[in-house]
């Protein structure tokens, strides 16, 4: 990268991963040059380990070839420089409210390197990055230990010491005011548009190389010496303040924008020679309050102001307030409480003590503001200047040991990088993360993080000139659809700004925990019960997201007065400080019924992309087991409130509305079983980012009682489901506070608070413990536990114990949190009568513009190509695919939109069964042509698949219903059957129709092995093969799927504002999806959607192929719809029932049509 950036340490380079295709970039630091120690090298793991939403983030560390390298985020070529005003250039001056919000950002930053006692010392604008939302990130942080302990590297000083405190200057003891000063540089630049203090001779020397002249006769070591004289003498003259406010006042930036009198004098405050007069960076952030978001409380804060206790002086330092919680006097408990509390001191007490030492350390130096962040043998090696190698004797040194702390690269080992590495920290297995390209013309080397990387590759690269700067990133053929541009981010973080505002507004809650929940309201995290229905929730992104459920009993209730809050309050509000502090999204729900768990989960498995953590804390239970799966005979349940109370609490009468609302097997009024948790996950289609990608990670923490196999993933998944096409196995990881014979113990920590034990620790651990995996956590839980507690840990592979129980997020990774939100985008929520509809729906550019990438895509890929299709009618689905359908078998699931942006959608599935017994020939084909033709004429995005299997036609089902806005048509042809399983109960013949789905997949031989694995006639051991080797979900077999299966996931996927409107072109379809037989809830209005649906042949009667269109076969129901739509685009459905009665078509078979509300009938069949 840029060599003439300031000080630096190593040689940084651009790295291509080929796993994910992005650019990273690495700092190679040459282990002899730096003559690197092993306390070094203990530093710099620990640095590896800080994450901020303030910092750019370090991926992971390895050693090769004698040097260490740094992996770090690539962000674009966009700095604090590029914003630094050209005097007489107006546009460049920045407002008022930019400068106070840059001051919070860094100041952010400056804290959380205070309380990681790691000094910056580098601070200038070029190590100041701007991300995609025109938020700062500070770099090159933590290295400062190796420039500063031998001194032989100059390069860039230039540079960089006008921005230099002048105690470091000097060589002399500094402190965490040292970064306060390039601070204060920092902004009187942002303010004026020059340094304080500016050193003439090196502008003329920058003159003279300009010009190729120079009159300058000393040398390089001179140079370097009379700057730091200049700056030290302008620096620490009695005047300089003076006359720096003087030429503040003056600067061209300042008169034209009229920054305020407390602006000017925050930042000469920062510019103070004396390091006791300049401002904290808690200080800062106090100024920066009334123009930004309130500062985050930590936990001591936390409790104080909701329970009014006196904890003492709350620090900032979130685990530092932890440590001074658990030796508070006043921890009580039981005897097994007490022996608890013993093991928790014990095992901070040397923490304790390391502190009690620091503090030692800085009274005997009887000075506050020197930082002891090195060893004491090293500190004397900071006060040397002008020697190219201060180094130390011997015997003070230890000498380095690698292995210890990073993975050691090793050339023969021919292995691939483990996909975990970015989250290992240390250990001594040999990994090959880099191969470098050396290329004979000496241009600079590409690095590539993946040794399979081919020569092949660098001709895919193309050099994106920046500014300043060379990227090379991967040209990709295929226009990404969901990559949103700079004016795509503005509007979606502005909507996402309006929406947070809105709900962090104080809310008057009934509970007597109202206290609470506004707390955490006004911490940004979203309460899902207040939004009501999905559709409320802003399309944004989610790819990071915490759903924190939390219930208290009635026991509970009664036996906490108002000013002792439950244990499972203070849990969820732990847990959502630790996740918040990590760039999480967080979303939580107090007091939910087991159907609305249900509900919130089953929306956010569909909608979170990458990182998906569900936290409960309530009740839980044992229960005899019905399904025959369980060991013991017993099902764990969590145990919620109950749905009836609520409906009663509501005004309703719950034996009434308990009728209306659809049953869930598992599922009762205050409970949920272990088995239907376990279906609802494997029913979600988890290859978002295509085939060979890593899928979502789901964590689960279950913390209550009977808790250890909660989900039941400790039951072995069979290896067919992992192959099973698109499917896509989740990576689920359980962690359970209890054995499932166990009970959950609960204490109190602090006076009046009370944690569940498993809590308390867990959070405490993670504290500090960032990137511990799993296993770690399990073995540290697991020694603090009581003794007849045990937690347990399961999963879908052992393999995922080994991640990091957080995975650390890069910058451009965090999901944006309302302190990162300027007063400017918090506005629209906190106006007059803006509701959450407001800010749920996509702006008009941002439609406009995901459209035209989504309309690119199609032309590009599909219209204007021949997919290489396998079926022996590849021509005819090449003419589908000329119309502008798009085929669903052949969309990379990544480019799909994520957004509704289809105000009118239609999913045509077709079934041929090539190859298949029941062949259909291409009678289905002409229908599909028939029906896309009218459609795409009246404005519909047409989706299709050809001979979908079960699970296909069930996944893409589910997709279609999540995803369309205002319309959407769904069309099903081939055959349709009757079967006995009869899992609703109110079919009146005790039959269930179902679509007969294909067995094969002819595109994808993968899914046609599987298929075939499963296939057999014998319901019994159908029914048990199915449960391995396709889905647990009820109602889907491997040759086809039932009406109850598909009412559930209509009505588990609906949005109220979608018309749906449902053509089944099969036998026995005259009830398919039940909408007979479903009846609207006032519990939840959005309930039943807007549905309707035209059946062929009425249950236990045969629809017919016949007539000819052009000389081809079509169904005959079809065939109506298409002749009566093309003399009338707006007839309506009642239009449609009378000619099917006048006509030849009821002679032969008997449509029926059925609805959720009649009104439905009188409306056009095609939207208008």
């Amino acid at each position: 990268l840029d060599e003439s950036r300031g000080r630096r340490v190593g040689i940084v380079y651009s790295a291509l991963n080929t796993r994910d295709n992005k650019i990273y970039a690495v700092r190679k630091i040459d282990a002899k040059k730096y003559d690197i120690q092993d306390w070094q090298l203990k530093e710099l793991a620990r640095v590896n380990k800080l994450e901020n939403q303030r910092l750019v983030q370090s991926v992971f560390i390895f050693f090769k070839d004698g040097a260490i390298h740094q992996v770090m985020e690539m962000l674009e070529d966009r700095s604090l420089l590029h914003r630094i005003p050209r005097i007489g250039i107006k546009k460049d001056y920045l407002p008022e409210e930019d400068i106070w919000q840059y001051l919070k950002q860094i100041s952010q930053a400056l804290q959380y390197l205070k309380e990681a006692e790691v000094p910056h010392l580098n601070l200038w604008p070029a190590n100041i990055f701007i991300n995609g939302y025109d938020d700062l990130l500070v770099g090159d942080y933590g290295i400062s230990q190796f420039w500063l302990r031998i001194d032989i590297d100059k390069h860039g000083e230039k540079n960089t010491i006008a921005y230099t405190s002048p105690e470091v200057i000097a060589n002399e003891p500094f402190g965490p005011s040292a970064d306060i000063y390039s601070m204060g540089t920092i902004f009187y630049e942002l303010c004026t548009g020059v340094k304080p203090n500016e050193y003439q001779l090196d502008k003329k020397t920058e003159k003279g190389k300009k010009e190729k002249k120079s009159d300058i006769k000393e040398s390089k070591e001179q140079i370097q010496q009379n700057r730091r004289e200049h700056y030290l003498k302008a620096i620490r003259n009695s005047k300089t303040l003076t006359q720096l406010s003087d030429q503040f006042d003056s600067a061209p930036p300042v008169v034209e924008m009229k920054y305020s009198k407390k602006l000017k004098d925050l930042v000469l405050s920062m510019l103070n020679n004396n390091q006791k007069d300049r401002p904290t960076s808690d200080f800062i952030l106090g100024q920066t309050l009334p123009l930004a978001v309130k500062q985050p409380l930590m936990l001591g804060q936390i409790v104080k102001r909701v329970t009014g206790l006196n904890l003492g002086q709350g620090k900032s330092n979130f685990g530092s307030s932890f440590r001074q919680l658990i030796n508070s006097p006043n921890i009580k408990g039981g005897p097994k409480q007490v022996e608890q509390s013993s093991l928790l001191l014990e095992d901070q007490k040397k923490d304790h003590e390391k502190e009690k030492e620091k503090e030692s350390d800085k009274s005997e130096k009887n000075s506050d503001y020197t930082f002891s962040w090195f060893p004491k043998t090293q500190e004397a090696k900071f006060g040397k200047t002008n020697k190219k190698s201060s180094k130390p004797k011997k015997d003070e040194e230890t000498e380095a040991n690698f292995s210890e702390y990073f993975p050691i690269y090793d050339p023969k080992d021919e292995r691939q990088v483990p996909e975990t590495i970015i989250t290992q920290d240390r250990g001594s297995g040999t990994v090959k993360p880099l191969q470098t390209h050396r290329p004979k013309d000496g241009k600079k080397q590409t690095l590539y993080l993946d040794p399979k990387q081919s020569a092949s590759t660098s001709s895919q690269l193309k050099d994106i000139k920046g500014q300043g700067q060379k990227q090379k990133i991967i040209d990709s053929a295929i226009v990404s659809v969901n990559k949103l541009n700079k004016e795509d981010n503005h509007q979606m973080k502005k909507r996402w700004g309006g929406f947070a505002s809105l709900m962090a507004q104080p809310y008057e809650y009934t509970t007597k925990y109202k206290q609470y929940l506004q707390y955490l309201d006004s911490q940004g995290c979203i309460n899902i019960e207040r939004v009501g229905d999905k559709t409320n929730f802003p399309q944004v992104p989610l790819r990071n997201v915490v759903g924190i459920f939390f219930a208290v009993s009635d026991g509970d209730e009664e036996e906490t007065g108002e000013d002792v809050p439950s244990f499972n309050v203070n849990n969820a509000v732990l847990v959502a400080k630790l996740y918040l502090k990590r760039g999480y999204r967080v979303l939580y729900f107090f007091n939910p019924t087991p159907r609305e768990y249900y509900k919130w989960l089953d929306w956010m498995l569909t909608v979170v992309e990458e990182n998906l953590i569900v936290y409960f804390t309530g009740g839980g239970a044992s229960v005899p087991d019905k399904t025959g799966r369980e060991a013991d005979g017993k099902a764990e349940a969590m145990v919620m409130y109950d749905e009836g109370q609520k409906m009663t609490e509501k005004g309703l009468d719950p034996v009434a509305e308990k009728k209306k609302l659809p049953k869930i097997d598992g599922v009762g009024p205050n409970y949920i079983l272990d088995y239907a948790l376990h279906e609802l996950i494997m029913s979600k289609n988890y290859n978002r980012k295509g085939k060979g990608t890593s899928n979502l990670r789901i964590n689960l923490i279950s913390d209550c009682n009977h808790s250890g196999t909660q989900y039941n993933f400790d039951f072995e998944i069979e290896a067919k489901y992992r192959q099973g096409g698109d499917w896509g196995l989740p990576n689920v990881v359980h962690l359970g506070a209890t054995l499932d014979e166990e009970l959950n113990f609960n204490r109190e920590y602090e006076d009046g608070v009370n944690y569940s034990v498993f809590c308390y620790t867990m959070v405490i651990f993670l504290e500090n413990n960032p990137r511990a995996t799993w296993n770690d956590l399990v073995k540290h839980l697991n020694k603090l536990m009581p003794e007849d507690q045990h937690v347990q840990l399961t999963g879908t592979s052992p393999d995922l114990y080994k991640n990091s129980v957080i995975r650390p997020l890069l910058a451009s990774e965090r999901e944006i949190q309302i302190e990162d939100l300027s007063d400017h985008k918090l506005k629209a929520g906190k106006k007059g009568g803006v509701t959450l509809e407001t800010f749920s729906n996509l702006s008009g550019t941002e439609m406009q513009n995901l459209r035209r990438r989504w309309d690119e895509f199609v032309i590009k890929e599909f219209k204007s190509k021949r997919l290489p299709y396998k079926s022996k009618n590849a021509s005819r689905l090449h003419e589908l695919d000329s119309l502008g359908m798009v085929p669903l078998k052949f969309v990379p699931r990544e480019q799909l939109p994520q957004f509704r942006i289809f105000p009118k959608l239609a999913g045509v599935f077709l079934c041929t069964y090539e190859n298949q017994e029941n062949t259909l020939g291409d009678a289905p084909l002409n229908d599909g042509r028939a029906l896309g033709r009218i459609l795409l004429s009246h404005g519909y995005t047409v989706l299709y698949m050809v001979d979908p299997t079960s699970r296909q036609y069930y996944q893409w089902l589910d997709w279609l219903l999540n995803h369309a806005d205002k319309e959407l048509l769904l069309y099903f042809n081939g055959h349709g059957g009757q079967t006995k399983d009869d899992l609703s109960g109110t079919e009146e013949d005790e039959k269930s129709e179902f679509y007969a789905t294909s067995k094969i997949d002819i595109e994808n031989p993968d899914i046609e092995a599987v298929a075939k694995e499963i296939g057999g006639k014998s319901a019994q051991t159908e029914k048990k093969k199915q449960m391995k080797f396709i889905s647990p979900i009820k109602g889907l077999h491997s040759w086809g799927i039932t009406d109850w299966c598909l009412n559930m996931l209509l009505m588990h996927t609906r949005y109220p504002n979608t018309r749906i409107v449902l053509i089944s072109d099969t036998c026995n379809s005259g009830t398919m999806f039940n909408l007979d037989t479903t009846s609207k809830s006032a519990v939840d209005i959005s309930n039943i959607p807007n549905a309707i649906h035209i059946g062929a042949a009425r249950d236990g009667t045969s629809a017919q192929q016949s007539g000819l269109v052009g000389g081809e076969i079509m169904g005959r129901l079809t065939r109506e719809l298409y002749t009566m739509l093309g003399q009338n685009k707006a007839a309506t459905f009642n239009q449609f029932e009378t000619r099917v009665k006048e006509g030849d078509i009821g002679k032969s078979q008997s449509v029926q049509i059925t609805y959720t509300n009649e009104g439905l009938k009188n409306q056009p069949i095609l939207a208008q």
